[in-house]
């Protein structure tokens, strides 16, 4: 590595870290759902937080990191194509 990313971005890494295990856990309540309005309220509350979630990710993490990590690690880091935010609910 060339860099270390400023201390702030720690607090940024774990606040990340933290959604995702908020979107695994609405994503097993999902599964867990026998209500198709249950079900439908919580696919839209998931995909809510996934675009908050990849607009953070993409508007400011990989900026934030892109020349800091080693190149033949990042080739297409962000993934070049489809956005998360792109998948569900337009």
């Amino acid at each position: 590595m060339s860099a270390k990313p400023a201390a702030g971005h720690n607090d940024a890494i774990a606040l990340l870290k933290a959604d995702h295990r908020k979107i695994e856990d609405l994503f097993e309540k999902f599964e867990a759902a026998k209500s198709a309005d249950l079900k439908q309220t919580l696919a839209h509350e998931i995909c809510v937080k996934l675009k908050i979630h990849t607009l953070v990710e993409e508007e400011i993490s990989y900026p934030t990191f892109r020349g800091l990590i080693e190149d033949d690690v990042t080739p297409g880091f962000p993934p070049v194509g489809i956005r998360a935010g792109q998948l569900c609910c337009a």
